[in-house]
């Protein structure tokens, strides 16, 4: 080659290195050429109270591939948040997270990538959920994975946890189920969400001040489901409180498509209500009363038939109840209180609302709707000695049974 074609190359190079974005200029922490970025969040009309209070982040550079995990306060604009990963850049940055993992007091300087053309991802941060691409082991660390580009693989599990673990105990106390066919997931009251945004440009910034700015609107990728149902009782029982086990809630999602794993599912608790009475008097006399409690969870698959009374699909309750005794010549009334158990097999409600579709191409569910209200068509009746059996499969009815029940003086 030519002198004047060597000195035109070395024209030229400097030219390209400033113009791609995919390649490192520099790994030194002397120089480290990295871009910060802005994330917002518009959540439309999600009310305040339903939203979660911080997000990950997943960024991925599918050329001279990096990975980057972000955990961020969530909020409408200025964010603060914290790098997770990867470790040999983490380290680079302060270890801004409290001993409670506090993020809210932390700043934006740790929110930067180098430079490149970026697929983001973000989702609920819950350490109940682990989010993991399809070709992981199952209980791989997923913050130090060297793992795939393709977003589209990401697979949300529900972490199982056992009835007395302290993230159940401390919500819904001492749990007594009759449905021992699985374990349980924490959750339930708030949806999960998710959000992308593809092929953003990072290009290198020379103003430090500069940030480039990454849009994300949230979408809820659970299903909010509702339950409804009529109890009736015996005037001289007073319904203090309820609540629900749900189970078959599916264990997996893939959070791009939707699709649900049907081969492991899992239970959720959580707490139903009925409209305030103005006091224990009228309470004592009231005969009807509608209830209601919603979950926030993958879906609900169904059971084999309309017999079953364990397995998915049963939904079960426990009625703390205040009943007052019948005066007799020898013993005054008395009020104690009394734990109603009570479960039904949902078959027949979930066949009609169809929460779930089989996908046969791909061996799994998918989702109907977003949202749904179940129906429950039998009431729930209850003397001051039991739960009362009702409901006919016949009829398309699902059928109330009984569990338990425990008295206890006060």
């Amino acid at each position: 080659m030519s002198k004047s074609g060597i000195s035109s190359w070395l024209m030229i190079l400097p030219l390209l290195a400033a113009g791609c974005t995919e390649i490192d200029l520099c790994m030194s922490d002397q120089h480290p050429h990295r871009t910060f970025l802005d994330f917002r969040y518009d959540w439309g009309g999600v009310d305040e109270t339903l939203r979660t209070d911080s997000m990950s982040v997943l960024a991925v550079r599918p050329v001279n591939v990096m990975l980057y995990k972000f955990r961020i306060t969530a909020r409408e604009n200025d964010n603060h948040g914290v790098m997770l990963s990867p470790q040999e850049e983490r380290k680079r940055e302060p270890d801004r997270i409290d001993e409670e993992g506090d993020i809210s007091n932390s700043s934006g300087d740790c929110l930067w990538v180098r430079p490149g053309n970026y697929k983001f991802v973000s989702y609920t941060s819950d350490s109940e959920l682990i989010v993991r691409h399809e070709d992981e082991e199952e209980n791989a660390d997923a913050e130090e994975k060297n793992v795939s580009s393709d977003m589209e693989s990401l697979i949300m599990t529900y972490k199982p946890v056992p009835v007395y673990d302290a993230s159940l105990v401390s919500v819904f106390g001492s749990w007594k189920t009759h449905n021992t066919y699985s374990d349980y997931v924490a959750g339930g009251m708030k949806p999960v969400y998710m959000a992308a945004a593809d092929y953003i440009d990072v290009p290198v910034v020379a103003d430090d001040g500069a940030r480039v700015r990454v849009d994300f609107k949230p979408q809820a990728v659970t299903q909010h489901v509702e339950f409804v149902f009529g109890l009736e009782k015996e005037s001289g029982i007073v319904v203090d409180s309820i609540t629900g086990e749900i189970s078959g809630v599916p264990g997996s999602m893939e959070l791009f498509t939707g699709l649900l794993n049907p081969e492991k599912s899992y239970k959720m608790l959580f707490k139903l209500g009925y409209p305030a009475l103005d006091s224990r008097e009228d309470s004592l006399h009231a005969e009807m009363l509608t209830c209601s409690g919603a979950v926030d969870a993958t879906g609900i698959v169904r059971s084999v038939n309309d017999l079953m009374q364990t397995g998915p699909g049963i939904l079960q309750l426990a009625v703390y109840c205040h009943v007052t005794s019948e005066a007799t010549d020898v013993m005054p009334s008395k009020m104690f209180q009394k734990i109603f158990y009570a479960g039904i097999n949902l078959f027949n409600t979930l066949t009609e609302t169809k929460l779930l579709e089989w996908e046969e191409e791909h061996g799994k569910y998918s989702r109907t709707c977003t949202s749904a209200v179940l129906k429950i068509g039998t009431v729930l009746r209850l003397s001051k000695e039991k739960v009362l059996v009702g409901g006919s499969g016949s009829t398309g009815l699902d059928r109330w049974f009984e569990g338990d029940k425990v008295d206890l003086d006060i």
